[in-house]
């Protein structure tokens, strides 16, 4: 059964440093929760702890409203996936699998062990590997394998680190699609740790930014990306054009939303993401640019323009035009978040 996870005002010091400083993060039962954040951030500190790897020096962990804090990791009902898959190579793919149910609190009978394996590996869409070594998977294959052995045991939250981060980027993205279906036909409560802008996009229904030891933004992820709360949030997403926003509210009238209306009372500096450019031939309304580079990258070509208020910018385009090209750049302002600096 799904349960719901706390972290409360957690912190974590090592040799007189501060690795996590008052993080308190939830996670819905039922739900995936992805923490966000670069490698040094905190991330993989914050999934040791809740499973008991890593001891708080202040806060606590509460699962399903008891305090797990001082709980051993075996007796948490919390499963967890490492980036580097830790399977034992002298065993094969079901003993494997096995091997989580042997560790978990209850005892089954080898017909039980045996029939969960086999109910595990069809949820990852292995059936019939029960047999093969280990090393003979494919490195998609290998993931599966680690996958089905956390997911064996029923735990209530299954925590993952950093679980695609060697894969390739077309099996990256089909595992996601796989991740994102099996999540949400199980109805786990999952807390995934990536520094994967788009993976996390896609696999939260709750998304945590964590940066430098701390929680830099929470919320759903369609909110955190429409609405990043710092310019370091919004660089993390991938959102690196911010400029003044005078510059900007110069020559355009803000949008019809209060919330970004609100937000721009307090606002010096604009967030503008990837999809608020545009580009229109010469002589209308927006920016005069000149086109300086084309880069073709199949289904869409990006296209470095030159611009006298903003310098060069990159925008996404289907019908590129050509280098040295008089064009004109329009800014949609329901595409951009005003912050403070």
């Amino acid at each position: 059964m799904a349960e719901s996870l706390e972290v409360e005002s957690v912190t974590v010091v090592r040799g007189g440093t501060g690795i996590l400083n008052g993080v308190s993060v939830s996670a819905p039962a039922g739900k995936t929760t992805a923490v966000l954040g670069p490698s040094g951030g905190g991330k993989t500190t914050l999934l040791r702890t809740i499973t008991g790897l890593e001891i708080p020096t202040a806060g606590r962990v509460v699962l399903g409203g008891v305090d797990v804090t001082g709980v051993p990791p075996h007796r948490r009902g919390i499963g967890l996936m490492f980036q580097d898959q830790a399977l034992f190579p002298h065993r094969n793919v079901g003993d494997n699998v096995a091997f989580g149910l042997r560790m978990a609190q209850r005892r089954r009978s080898a017909a039980e062990v045996a029939a969960r394996v086999d109910d595990v590996l069809g949820l990852v869409g292995l059936d019939g590997y029960a047999g093969r070594p280990v090393g003979s998977l494919s490195g998609g294959e290998a993931q599966r394998v680690a996958l089905a052995r956390a997911l064996a045991p029923s735990p209530a939250v299954l925590c993952l680190d950093e679980p695609l981060g060697s894969l390739d980027r077309v099996l990256h993205d089909r595992l996601v699609v796989d991740l994102r279906r099996l999540f949400t036909d199980l109805a786990t409560t999952v807390v995934h740790v990536t520094h994967d802008q788009r993976e996390a996009l896609a696999l939260a229904d709750h998304l945590v930014v964590l940066g430098r030891g701390a929680v830099a933004q929470a919320g759903p992820p369609t909110q955190v990306w429409r609405q990043p709360a710092s310019e370091e949030v919004a660089r993390f997403l991938g959102q690196d054009l911010i400029v003044d926003l005078g510059l900007v509210m110069g020559e355009q009238s803000p949008p019809d939303d209060r919330a970004w209306q609100g937000a721009a009372r307090t606002a010096t500096r604009l967030v503008i993401r990837p999809d608020a450019l545009a580009l229109a031939g010469p002589g209308g309304p927006g920016m005069a640019a000149t086109v300086r580079d084309v880069a073709f990258e199949g289904d869409r070509s990006v296209v470095v323009v030159d611009t006298a208020t903003l310098g060069l910018l990159e925008v996404v385009t289907n019908v590129p035009p050509a280098v040295d090209t008089a064009v004109t750049v329009t800014i949609d302002l329901s595409a951009t978040w005003p912050i403070r600096s």
